[in-house]
């Protein structure tokens, strides 16, 4: 067994995405295969995985490109907590406020609004609406709206075919 598959055959810890690049780069090495074949099974464009996987990358790849890649090159990500992780970082990380956890809760326990929900809010900015209004103009408005009723109900009695009730006849 060679160093190369020794080293693709065990777990390898990638904390960077150098780590990452060196990882698919040694796992293309040993397939033995070519760029083109590997963007073919990837869906990706020609002579991009050269510009992403080259020493140093003049293109940076995004996630999912990346995940297209691994799984073109038979590759899994496994993810764990390092072990050092606390000493390193947890020192620096702020606790989460339980207040804004409670109200996450509350907001989905919350049950469904009435189906008479919007209509109610919307008489409310009816109601609202006529408050600031003048006297003179809410009878304006009232005026009109009279008007345009009885003036539809008018147009319903003369298309109205005349029927015979059997009175003077």
């Amino acid at each position: 067994m060679s160093d190369l598959e020794s080293r693709l055959s065990a777990p390898r810890i990638v904390r960077h995405s150098d780590d990452l690049l060196r990882a698919i780069r040694d796992r293309i090495e040993q397939l033995n295969t070519t760029h083109a074949s590997i963007e073919a099974v990837a869906g990706l464009q020609s002579n991009y995985l050269t510009k992403v996987v080259a020493s140093p990358p003049p293109k940076r790849m995004s996630l999912w490109t990346a995940f297209l890649v691994l799984e073109a090159i038979g590759l899994q990500v496994s993810l764990s907590v390092a072990p050092d992780f606390a000493e390193r970082f947890g020192h620096r990380l702020e606790r989460r406020k339980l207040v804004r956890a409670k109200a996450r809760i509350r907001r989905k326990a919350r049950k469904p609004p009435p189906p008479d929900f919007l209509q109610h809010r919307s008489r409310l900015g009816g109601f609202a609406r006529k408050q600031k209004l003048a006297a003179e103009r809410l009878s304006e408005i009232g005026r009109a709206a009279v008007n345009t009723r009885w003036s539809r109900h008018r147009e319903q009695q003369s298309a109205a075919p005349a029927t015979l009730s059997g009175h003077g006849s």
